[in-house]
This record gives C-alpha cells, structure tokens and sequence, in this order.
C-alpha cells in the first residue's frame, strides 16, 4: 500500500519538475504553436517560423527573413533580403506578473525578378528555448498578408487562461484539464494518481472482504478468526487512505485546472485595419 501512494506521489512530483530542466521563455509551450489562430477575414493569414542562433536577435531576424524569402518565393520571384531591426523594451503587467515585451520595427531592403507583390507582416508572439549549447530555437508567430490583398489584420491579446474550458475537462477526466492546457506531464500524473487509487481501492476492498469471508467460516477457531477479522480491518484502513488519495487528486486537479496558468494561446479582440501593432511592409 506504502508503494501505491509513493508511486502516485513520485508520478507527480515527477511532472512538475519536469518543466524546469530546459530554460525557456515561458515554462508551458504556447498554445499557438499546435494551432494557429484563425484570422476573422480573408486578408492574411498565420503562419508560425522556426530557427536557431546564438543570440535572440540573431534568431527573430533569420525567422523574419525566412518569412519574407518564403513570400517572394511562392510569387515566383528570386528574392535577396537585408533586414536591419530596431528593439524596445517594455515592462508590462499581464495575468498578475510582471512580463517583458520588446517591441520590434523592420526595415527590409529587397531586390527581386518579378512583377511587384506587397507584404504585410505583423509580429504577433515568440515562444524560444535554450539548448545545451547556448542555442536560442525561436518560434515566432506572424500575421502575414495573403498575395494580392490589402492586410486587415486582427486585434489580439495573448492569455494563459482558459477559464471552464480546463474545469469541467478535469471534471470528467481528471488531468484531461491540464493536458487541454499544455500541461501533458502533469495531466498524466493526475490521471495516472487516480487510476493507481482507484486500482488500491478495488484491491483493498476485495481483500478486505475475503478476510472477512474467511473469518465467518473459521468461527470454531476463535485465534483464526481474530487474525483474520484484524487483517481485514487493516485493509479496510488501506483501502480508505485509498479513497482519501483518490479524492485529493482529483479535487487538486479541478482547483489546478481552474487557477493555473496554461500554454499562451491568442485571443481576437477586435478586426482593424491593422493600425496597431509591431509590422512592416515591404514591396516585392
């Protein structure tokens, strides 16, 4: 019994270590980064670039300009591209901590064969991690302009709640509610916690009664059956701290579900004309 509920306890102190081996700029991977948002008009589209470099700097001009290689390149054009970029810090207050925005501006010189094309880019999240090298892997979501249209681009907002989306699925399930949320290795420890509980609950209590059985058929030994009904009261006590364990987890797992912050996923505010905003525009 010992075994069971320092498995279930290991299972999850086991997940939420986990995040912590890997420096990274957010410690839950963003949401976006399985599913783009989706835009509310025909104009533009997402579209999420990856890369690698020794500095962040280095890194966000590589995915900007893989953006714009890719772009000229679906127009059919041979394109050469020299973006100088310009960084801002600021410090902002967001879902009650203090985060660092940097505010980024482009200028791309381009020169290409090929009729004009215009694109608009607007820089919407970065997600990067850190290898054990020093790497920086940048993954950078952009708004871009879809070919032949003018850019409408949304407003948004980025947020790490869910609000009842992750409850009433830790409800059902639990742990489901964490994993909907980024969380995977803390959502398999709650599950896996509930079902090792339930399992010691069955076991307990089969036991249990089989004790009990075997004490109502040796009555004429009185040393037999006082053996037996104590055995079968420790498994009661075991199948009841079972119970209490079983409880316990998934209680903590609605409450985590309801409270925790989740992977950063992108929220439409309001459709602009794309006035607001870190973009840049540049003629093919």
């Amino acid at each position: 019994m010992k075994r069971i509920l320092t498995c279930c306890l290991v299972l999850l102190l086991a997940s939420l270590g986990a995040q912590a081996q890997r420096a990274r700029s957010e410690s839950i991977r963003p949401a976006w980064l399985k599913a783009q948002p989706v835009p509310s008009n025909g104009t533009f589209h997402y579209v999420v670039k990856q890369d690698f470099a020794a500095s962040l700097e280095e890194a966000r001009r590589k995915c900007l300009n893989d953006l714009v290689l890719e772009s000229g390149l679906e127009g059919g054009m041979v394109v050469v591209t020299d973006i100088n970029s310009r960084v801002s810090d600021e410090m902002v207050w967001e879902n009650g901590r203090l985060v660092n925005r940097g505010g980024d501006s482009f200028d791309a010189t381009t020169r290409m064969t090929g009729s004009e094309h215009t694109l608009a880019v607007k820089n919407i999240a970065e997600y990067w991690e850190r290898d054990a090298t020093g790497n920086y892997h940048l993954y950078n979501l952009f708004a871009r302009s879809n070919s032949g249209q003018t850019a409408r681009f949304d407003e948004v907002a980025l947020t790490t709640r869910y609000g009842a989306r992750g409850v009433w699925r830790s409800a059902i399930v639990p742990g489901w509610g964490q994993m909907y949320k980024g969380s995977t290795g803390k959502g398999i420890a709650m599950l896996a916690g509930v079902v090792v509980s339930a399992g010691g609950i069955v076991f307990c209590e089969n036991v249990r009664s089989s004790y009990i059985k075997q004490m109502n058929n040796a009555m004429h030994d009185e040393s037999k059956a006082r053996s037996y009904y104590t055995t079968a009261q420790n498994y009661a006590v075991y199948r009841n701290i079972c119970i209490g364990a079983c409880a316990a987890i998934y209680l903590y797992s609605l409450i985590d579900a309801a409270v925790a912050p989740g992977g950063t996923r992108i929220v439409p505010i309001i459709t602009s004309d794309g006035g607001a905003g870190l973009s840049y525009r540049t003629n093919f």
